[in-house]
């Protein structure tokens, strides 16, 4: 099964800083345009609310760590096929890098589509992630 994968760095903040970018309402609201709901334990409810599209990203937490990994299932308007998505961040010599994996994808041509619908907003969306997050001072 197929995995997408990307990264984002983010100079001059730490890892926790940088995984807060997906566990924080405002952050998460200011390059992602959603407004999240977050129950920050596996089982817990991660929920962004997209009223401009009229959709909404449905999913759980399955796992949590506050300074290094968020993993959550996520699903369209609670409908269709559910994937996963794994944030993993690390120090890195500027500051942090998030590191996103993103599926697992079949060969369906379904999936297929998703896959490059995932991609595009990943593309879009992380350097907006990448704007906002800045060193605190």
């Amino acid at each position: 099964m197929d995995q997408l994968h990307t990264a984002v760095e983010l100079p001059g903040v730490t890892a926790a800083d940088a995984l807060r970018a997906f566990t924080d309402t405002t952050m998460l609201n200011d390059w992602w345009g959603g407004q999240l709901t977050f129950e920050p334990r596996p089982g817990g409810r991660y929920h962004v609310d997209f009223s401009q599209l009229g959709s909404s990203l449905t999913g759980h937490v399955v796992e949590y760590d506050p300074a290094r990994r968020l993993v959550f299932t996520w699903q369209w308007d609670g409908t269709g096929h559910a994937y996963q998505v794994v944030v993993d961040a690390e120090e890195v010599e500027v500051g942090a890098m998030l590191h996103i994996t993103h599926g697992p994808y079949t060969d369906s041509e379904q999936d297929a589509q998703e896959r490059e619908s995932h991609e595009q907003g990943w593309s879009h969306f992380l350097p907006r992630l990448a704007e906002q997050v800045r060193p605190r001072s």
